[in-house]
């Protein structure tokens, strides 16, 4: 039997003008996860990367740790195109007429001010991503450039169906990408519905490991969620 652990990278830069940059903590969260693989004996055959540079930059934060050195970017692994699909539904959402004043008002403040107003954005995130992989036929028009929620899973599988097939049994692989990734891989053991698998991404914390076991693509076990032992400081477990 192989093992896959598929991690989230350390926090990003949420709320700056590049969100795709670690934090200080996102570069500690990502130290400390590397320690405490090789202090557990992980010595994956492969590191794999999605193509961001919170990802890379993760996985090469890791790497102070010998046995995580030389990670290999893999584009199947990128996260849904989430900011871009807030950008495009949010005009049409707010001219729907489906929100109360309340929650029209308070999804403006968070697209003006999304680190003030953090409520705000978060039910506004949560609405959207719904609505996005539910196909909402509201959102479908505006959304119809961007990558669809049934696309993203089936490229997500895709990708660890393929390092499954290459690699063989027992053997051991490190993926670094994202939480929306982690939510989708979830579909390989678990079969969830779309929103569930986005909602399971929404509690993933920074540089936490999510571990499957299988024997082929088709035989595929959820070992552990979200685990994050690695963070013994409550204040480096974060979520955005």
């Amino acid at each position: 039997m192989s093992t896959l652990l598929v991690i989230r990278h350390g926090q990003a830069s949420f709320g700056a003008a590049d969100y795709d940059v670690l934090s200080s903590r996102g570069e500690e969260q990502s130290r400390r996860l590397g320690a405490y693989l090789e202090r557990a004996g992980v010595r994956p055959d492969v590191v794999i990367t999605g193509p961001r540079a919170r990802q890379i930059d993760t996985a090469r934060h890791m790497s102070s740790a010998p046995a995580f050195a030389d990670a290999t970017v893999e584009p199947r692994f990128d996260e849904f195109p989430a900011f871009e699909i807030v950008a495009a539904a949010l005009p049409t959402l707010l001219a729907s007429g489906e929100l109360s004043p309340a929650r029209r008002a308070a999804y403006e403040a968070a697209a003006r001010d999304p680190v003030r107003e953090r409520q705000g954005f978060e039910d506004m995130f949560r609405d959207i991503m719904r609505r996005w992989a539910e196909d909402d036929p509201v959102l479908a028009p505006a959304l119809a450039e961007l990558e669809s929620f049934a696309a993203f899973r089936a490229r997500v599988l895709e990708g660890m169906r393929a390092l499954m097939r290459a690699r063989g049994r027992g053997r051991t692989i490190v993926v670094v990408t994202s939480a929306g990734t982690v939510g989708a891989s979830l579909a390989a053991a678990l079969s969830l519905s779309p929103w569930d698998s986005i909602k399971a991404s929404l509690v993933v914390a920074n540089t936490a490991i999510t571990t499957f076991k299988y024997r082929d693509p088709a035989d595929v076990s959820l070992g552990n969620f979200n685990a994050h032992p690695h963070l013994t400081d409550r204040a480096l477990v974060t979520l955005r």
